[in-house]
């Protein structure tokens, strides 16, 4: 099985709707719920660590610049 290209690089990211809210991407990994699986990105928000489909985080976030 090929390894799978991780499209979201760890690093720092912020939210496009509130922009004081920061989040960093910790890695990407394959969620399986059942029979159901897709890629997602793990990210921390303080001490607490989240988890999201790459598709919603890429239209929640956005990488920090600078």
């Amino acid at each position: 099985m090929a390894a799978a290209i991780q499209v979201t690089k760890p690093g720092k990211y912020r939210n496009i709707v509130n922009p004081s809210t920061v989040v960093e991407v910790v890695t990407e990994a394959e969620c399986r719920t059942g029979e159901m699986h897709g890629r997602c990105v793990i990210y921390t928000r303080g001490k607490k660590f989240y988890v999201r489909s790459i598709g919603e985080f890429a239209e929640k976030f956005r990488p920090v610049e600078g």
